[in-house]
């Protein structure tokens, strides 16, 4: 395949033949002007060129010319390919310099190819060969005549573009007259059209971000764009808004696809696309369409360049007035509203100069102060609104603390009309000019009297109900779920034995002080509590450092929020071990009244049964012989009847059913006596050791009182000594 070189002012013809011939095989090479044409045949050394008749800085003929000067390039064939109208006087010219072909534009693909390889062939390089003699004189005299030719088309086109301008300049001064924004759009996209001859044009508008479509019509054209407000800038104009680049093109098959516009786009073959735009902000695009065989021109890209550039002006200038209008109206509303809020404002405002007199005061300060602003506006502040006693040191304050910006919140008292005072919380600016010097001082302030009296009322009902929990003895808790933070009182932290503000503050360290079985039903109660909201009831039990078990109760609340979530937890606490304790005591006595009934029950039965035994005794006794062996048997079933006298009496007095009978007793005849028994009471795990005093004094005393004394002594240490152990009874 052969080198070729294409050379034409006009990149869209450029294209077009590179493209065919290089689809055929061809190694190809493109120039904008005669000039770059030299160079790259010199550089390249193409076996055709092919070049347009008519261009800037040097045209096809001299061109040619300096082929043929240079011995190096006389022979390179050469094809003209120029407009239909120079193809009479490009055909001569080509005749007289070796030119071998003239292609006419617009120029078939086939027509293409077909002289093409006719030049590049044995026959076409003999043919357009040149000759060593001289070009022909006619050669430089129809060179002339077409030169001629071109400059009164070029004053005809000047003619003809000065027409155009004078137009642009008519569109841009009507739109800039209307202000109705579409019929403004509407007559800028028929007169783009007229203007320019495109088939139909686009307009679109973007939001200030320069990325969402804000609106777009399509003007020539009874079709839907695809693209809807609110969408992405799509395709080819999102580089033109985001880039501010013109585009310029063919669509060969006028698919909107392959420009990444929507398929429902309408078809789009040429295509001249402008940003419309300032130097600080891009308002959209305008995009010219040619459907009918119709290209743009450099001509077509600077106009439109212009008029979108003055579109774009107008569109900001309207934009800015909008903007400053915008901005008037909240200026009026803010300035309304300040206005309003300085008026009905729930606060004493009050402006101030360097001596003291009144420069401002809104009405909520009238209406407290019970004066007009009329009557206050220059007066002394001090003088007019200050309790006597007060004047002095307030002036003082202000002259030296607050007028200087060192004093910036204070509570004075102020004075009505009437007398009567209030107290007011102030907050003080010292007010200055552009050279630093105080002009006077700002001041808001905030009647507190009331709020004092509540606070003072409150600490009063603090105190009492304080005084009243502690006297109780009533522990008080509450707990943020957003925070977490758990709070004590000092009565809380001494009920679980802790020293006041030493507890952590955390629902884990209250959990850990939770006796252990105790801990699972307190934690479900408050559990259920937080879930379904409402109180808790607990009691549980907690070991203090040094090892006690004490015994709590407590009722809580959970606070639910709007959400249904738990807010807060508050709740109470007493410490009720005492009551416990006595409960553990009377149940213990229960049993013990049970154990004596039963037993007074059994010692009244059982010595009805000794009565019949012991009178049998009798009757036996007086019967029999007294060396009799049967009378010794008696005798002895006798002293077990008196044996179990004396356990019956014990039985009568452990229940308390005995009458009370002193009498003089040994006490270590009763411990003795009282041993036996004892040991069946408090069990076999526990020994009993008796240490009795030889020679111990008589005591006088219901032995039926005495012996419950030791059994309630052996009942307490058998509980002592759950394991076992030795229980030892002194006598001294």
């Amino acid at each position: 395949m052969a080198k070729i070189l294409v050379v034409d002012d006009i990149a869209a013809n450029r294209e077009l033949l590179v493209v065919l011939l290089r689809h055929n095989g061809h190694t190809m090479f493109e120039a904008g002007d005669g000039s770059q044409g030299l160079a790259a045949v010199r550089e390249h050394r193409p076996d055709l060129v092919i070049t347009d008749v008519l261009m800037p800085v040097m045209d096809g003929y001299e061109f040619v010319r300096q082929l043929r000067v240079d011995p190096a390039t006389t022979a390179v064939p050469v094809v003209f390919y120029t407009a239909h109208y120079n193809e009479r006087e490009a055909k001569a010219l080509a005749h007289s310099s070796g030119v071998g072909h003239v292609l006419s534009k617009p120029v078939q693909s086939a027509e293409v190819l077909r002289v093409v390889a006719l030049m590049l062939s044995p026959q076409g390089q003999r043919k357009s060969g040149a000759t060593d003699a001289p070009l022909d004189p006619e050669f430089d005299r129809q060179h002339l005549r077409l030169l001629t030719d071109k400059l009164s088309e070029k004053a005809g086109d000047l003619i003809a573009t000065n027409a155009r301008l004078t137009a642009l300049m008519d569109i841009a001064a009507n739109l800039a007259s209307e202000r109705d924004a579409a019929r403004r759009n509407e007559y800028l996209c028929s007169s783009v059209r007229d203007l320019f001859g495109a088939t139909y044009v686009s307009l679109g508008l973007v939001e200030r971000d320069g990325t969402t479509v804000q609106s777009i019509i399509l003007y020539g054209i009874d079709a839907s764009p695809g693209i809807e407000p609110g969408e992405q800038v799509p395709g080819i104009f999102m580089r033109i808004v985001a880039d501010r680049h013109v585009l310029r093109g063919n669509n060969h098959r006028g698919a909107p696809g392959n420009l990444h516009l929507p398929d429902s786009h309408p078809k789009i073959r040429a295509f001249l696309a402008v940003p419309v735009a300032t130097s600080s902000h891009v308002f959209g695009w305008i995009c010219l369409v040619g459907n009918e065989g119709r290209a743009f021109s450099d001509d077509d890209e600077h106009l439109m360049t212009v008029l979108a550039s003055q579109v774009g002006r107008i569109y900001e200038l309207e934009y800015e007035i909008l903007e400053r209008r915008n901005a008037e109206q909240a200026l009026r509303h803010e300035r309304d509203r300040a206005q309003r809020s300085l008026d009905t404002a729930q606060v004493i405002l009050l402006e101030l100069d360097t001596i003291g007199r009144i420069c401002l005061v809104n009405r909520y300060a009238c209406l407290m102060l019970e004066w007009s602003a009329e009557e206050l506006m220059g007066r002394d502040w001090f003088d007019t609104c200050v309790p006597e006693r007060l004047r002095d040191s307030r002036r003082a304050q202000f002259l030296n603390g607050t007028l200087q910006g060192e004093i910036a919140i204070a509570e004075n008292v102020i004075i009505t009309k009437a007398g009567d005072e209030r107290l007011i919380e102030w907050r003080h600016t010292a007010l200055r000019n552009s050279a630093g010097d105080a002009t006077g001082t700002y001041s808001s302030g905030t009647d507190i009297t009331e709020r004092t009296r509540a606070t003072a009322d409150l600490r009063s009902a603090e105190e009492r109900m304080r005084f009243v929990l502690e006297s109780a003895g009533v522990g008080i808790w509450d707990m943020d779920f957003a925070t977490g933070a758990l709070r004590w009182s000092p009565i809380m932290e001494a009920q679980y034995g802790m020293d006041a503000h030493s507890f952590p503050g955390t629902f884990e360290a209250f959990a850990d002080r939770i006796h252990p079985e105790d801990r699972a039903s307190v934690m479900e109660g408050i559990n259920q509590a937080m879930v379904n909201g409402g109180d808790y009831v607990t009691e549980h039990r907690t070991t203090w450092p040094d090892g006690t078990v004490h015994w709590l109760s407590g009722i809580g609340r959970v606070l639910l929020g709007e959400d249904g979530q738990p807010v807060r937890v508050v709740g109470i606490s007493i410490d009720v071990t005492k009551r416990h304790n006595l409960e553990e005591q009377f149940q213990q006595a229960q049993k013990m009244e049970a154990i004596g009934r039963l037993a007074g029950g059994v010692a009244h039965d059982f010595n009805n049964l000794l009565t019949v035994i012991m009178g049998h005794c009798e009757l036996l006794l007086q019967d029999l012989d007294a060396g009799s062996p049967v009378a010794e048997e008696v005798v002895q079933i006798q002293k077990a009847g008196v044996s179990a006298v004396g356990l019956t009496r014990q039985l009568l007095a452990f229940s308390r059913k005995q009458i009370i009978q002193p009498t003089i007793l040994d006490l270590n005849e009763v411990v003795s006596h009282v041993r036996v028994m004892l040991g069946r009471l408090i069990g076999e795990n526990i020994a009993i050791a008796l240490e009795l005093q030889p020679g111990l004094s008589s005591v006088k005393a219901d032995q039926g009182q005495v012996e419950p004394i030791l059994m309630n002594l052996a009942v307490n240490a058998r509980q002592a000594m759950p394991s076992g152990g030795t229980l030892t009874i002194c006598t001294a």
